[in-house]
């Protein structure tokens, strides 16, 4: 019912995902850690180590050296980033080691 070819309803898709997913324990540890930082502190130490780590493993896995891992959601966490950049979704390309995600006549960005 949770990969359905359209021949179940709502109900049934309800059913089997109660069924299938746990509980939620406001006692689990990392069930608090994560909203707290999804709801009241985006700079928290849990999205930060993981932001720098998939960082590090995506400059492994290019190639590509300075990736970054991109602006921390802020205090309280802001999910309306309003800058398009190679950090928000912007595509960019690199030639040697220089990176171009933008041409306005005069120069590349």
């Amino acid at each position: 019912a949770a990969y359905d070819d359209g021949s179940y309803d709502y109900a049934t898709a309800a059913k089997y995902a109660y069924k299938t997913i746990a509980a939620l324990d406001y006692q689990d540890e990392m069930l608090v850690t994560l909203a707290n930082c999804f709801h009241v502190n985006g700079n928290c130490n849990m999205l930060t180590k993981y932001a720098n780590m998939q960082a590090k493993n995506e400059g492994t896995r290019t190639g590509m050296d300075g990736l970054s891992s991109g602006k921390a959601l802020g205090m309280p966490p802001n999910y309306y980033v309003g800058v398009y950049s190679a950090d928000y979704g912007q595509p960019f390309v690199r030639v040697g080691n220089n990176y171009y995600g933008a041409y306005d006549g005069d120069k590349y960005g």
